[in-house]
């Protein structure tokens, strides 16, 4: 004897595959009927009408006396509290994903499910376009297409495809919490993932191919069938932030394990804690915007050409006090001190969400702090000390901002040779206002490198400089140690230099000329090969106009660093 369970599901998984065929037939056609329900992106179309009718005459036909949700039925009676109750209720989407059935974008359901005793009890979902149908039964497991299906068992976010309603995002009132949580779990997550159509991404979950979903505002029909799928094939689906899951209210995190759930879950938390991306207090939806990065811009820039005054202040000095910190060759002046302490107070007062990675700061500290994705200004006062005691002009103020690890802003200021050099992510390099563009030299022979041979004076250095020197050299047009590795990128991005190599520094030697180099059309490597991403903070680098030169370079280094005779007592 049949269960009423098995019943019910005898009855309405032949009308959901007719339902699949009338979409169908309608995804198949170039052109639809489509009206616009309330805002912009919510739409309908006649085939939503069509499979909603069809599907309410066959069931009230059949069940009188059970009770229909259906999405288009509500929308015409504004009515989306309606109020669930023990009795037998039918919670249907005609066409989950109307916005991807206008455009053949193939993530598009009919979704039935079936609610007693405010239970969802059975769950059909059909996507004609990928030709798959699921179904689950309560304590009956979930199925695709007549075959178990199983949720992943991925356990840690960063393992994992997760899936997040992006287009949440053209909800005005919604916009700032979803881009916050947006940021965090997809800065975590293996990849992140957006369908535009709720009860597919449920299923997905339901059969492994995603881990995880979010979701949050959405109605019933949303999520009824596809909630039972998921716990149906050993998923867990709760509520984003505590208490039971709500079917009339469908927020939920739904994944694969608890564990992954939970991880989301905390992800979200924290997101809702924060004001920006770095946990600052510019806003979300302009902390990288045009507009305020050129705030960012007009206040260092500012802020560095008055340090210029202190700068000439001790250039030409006679006589400069000079300490020494960790090596015979690494000094300091007050002047160093000054500027860099005026740099800070002065970005800090104006944004006090920066965080600060600064030469003189840092200075006697064995470890430099982590580059977060807050906005981060990189400082270093003076580049090329040596240079500035003696009055030699290659020395500079170098500062540059990051936000989300990522470059935005560089500014190199040489007032002993009047060079103003500057640069915004995605606006090209300029000294003194003028553009500047990279060398367009591509080969070795014709190039002339910078080259620090100056860190021979590191004795652990000193085998692995000289053989670089003595390969680069020989080879290169010419060689030109500056004794500032600033200057020297700044010098790459103009083109008086081809290209520059280095090693051993630190990111306050190179994080704005690296900026420069970029913007004025050049490229910048690892030291090791394009194989080894450039790190800002671990920065062993060639830099050039072209990349054919950097790779010529590169392959150079590679040749030196094999040489096994050229050690030195």
């Amino acid at each position: 004897m049949l269960t009423e369970i098995e019943e019910l599901y005898n009855f309405i998984h032949p009308l959901a595959i007719k339902a699949g065929e009338i979409l169908l037939d309608g995804y198949e056609r170039e052109e639809k009927q489509v009206d616009i329900k309330g805002a912009f992106y919510d739409v309908v179309t006649d085939y939503d009408n069509k499979i909603e009718e069809f599907l309410k005459g066959n069931i009230l036909a059949k069940y009188p006396l059970h009770k229909f949700i259906g999405e288009e039925e509500t929308a015409k009676n504004h009515n989306i509290t309606m109020e669930l109750t023990d009795a037998p209720t039918w919670i249907i989407d005609p066409i989950d994903g109307t916005s991807n059935f206008i455009k053949q974008i193939p993530h598009v359901c009919v979704s039935i499910g079936l609610s007693i005793n405010k239970q969802i009890v059975l769950g059909v979902v059909n996507n004609p376009a990928q030709k798959k149908l699921y179904t689950a039964k309560l304590g009956q497991g979930a199925f695709c297409n007549g075959k178990p299906i199983h949720v992943s068992n991925c356990e840690r976010v960063r393992d994992a495809n997760v899936a997040y309603e992006v287009s949440l995002l053209h909800v005005h009132n919604m916009a700032n919490k979803h881009i916050k949580r947006i940021y965090h779990v997809g800065l975590h997550a293996r990849r992140m993932l957006a369908y535009s159509c709720v009860v597919d991404e449920l299923c997905m979950v339901a059969a492994g191919n995603l881990d995880a979903f979010y979701i949050e505002e959405m109605y019933p029909w949303d999520c009824a069938a596809g909630s039972l799928l998921v716990r149906e094939a050993g998923g867990v689906v709760k509520n984003p932030f505590g208490g039971p899951f709500d079917i009339m209210k469908p927020d939920l995190i739904c994944a694969g394990t608890e564990e992954l759930r939970l991880e989301i879950e905390n992800l979200l938390r924290k997101a809702d804690k924060e004001q920006s991306v770095g946990g600052g207090a510019v806003d979300m939806a302009s902390s990288v915007s045009e507009s305020k990065l050129k705030e960012y811009y007009d206040v260092a820039l500012d802020l560095v050409i008055k340090c210029g005054a202190i700068f000439e202040e001790g250039y030409n000095k006679p006589k400069l006090e000079v300490m020494v910190k960790d090596a015979f060759f690494d000094f300091v002046t007050v002047y160093d001190r000054r500027i860099e302490e005026t740099l800070i107070t002065g970005l800090s007062s104006t944004f006090p969400e920066s965080h600060f990675i600064g030469e003189e700061s840092l200075a006697g500290s064995k470890q430099l702090p982590e580059l977060t994705d807050a906005p981060t200004w990189i400082i270093d006062p003076i580049d090329g000390t040596t240079n500035y005691i003696h009055r030699l002009p290659h020395c500079g103020i170098s500062l540059a901002l990051t936000i989300n690890k990522q470059l935005m802003l560089g500014i190199i200021y040489n007032p002993a040779a009047n060079e103003l050099f500057t640069a915004r992510k995605g606006e090209g390099a300029y000294l003194n206002g003028k553009p500047i563009q990279a060398s367009k030299a591509t080969t070795i022979a014709s190039a002339v490198v910078g080259n620090e041979v100056t860190l021979m004076n590191v004795p652990r250095w000193r085998d692995v400089c000289l053989k670089r020197a003595y390969k680069l050299g020989s080879h290169a047009a010419g060689t030109r140690c500056l004794a500032s590795a600033a200057m020297s990128l700044a010098y790459v991005a103009k083109g008086t230099l081809d290209t520059y190599h280095v090693d051993y520094l630190k990111p306050w030697d190179v994080a704005a000329g690296v900026l420069l180099v970029r913007e004025a059309g050049g490229v910048v490597h690892n030291t090791k090969g394009t194989e080894h991403e450039f790190n800002v903070m671990k920065p062993n680098l060639v830099a050039a106009g072209t990349d054919q030169l950097a790779q010529a370079v590169i392959e150079l280094i590679k040749q030196a660093d094999q040489i096994k005779d050229y050690i030195f007592a």
